[in-house]
């Protein structure tokens, strides 16, 4: 049986961003757990990414569909990805 390949996520952001390079760094901590991808894009090289997301980023985006920004919800990434939290 043939095993998808991993969930690919979208990061907008800017290098010089706090905020955009931690949530980076997180999402890379959990990929291989979460077996996901994560490509980033640098909003600057784009007249229309800075205007859609320019006041909100870091934004985490899984094809059109938002599910953070600004800080890692792990909660909401869950969700998107349909894992059920283990217990605490």
């Amino acid at each position: 049986m043939h095993k998808p390949g991993p969930r690919r996520l979208t990061l907008y952001g800017r290098q010089a961003c706090g905020l955009c390079q931690d949530m980076h760094w997180q999402l890379l901590q959990l990929a291989e757990e979460l077996d996901i991808r994560v490509d980033w894009v640098e909003i600057d090289s784009d007249t229309e990414l800075v205007d859609e997301f320019s006041t909100r980023i870091p934004v985490l985006m899984a094809e059109d569909t938002e599910i953070c920004h600004h800080i890692l919800d792990t909660v909401a990434l869950n969700a998107y990805l349909d894992i059920k939290p283990g217990p605490r």
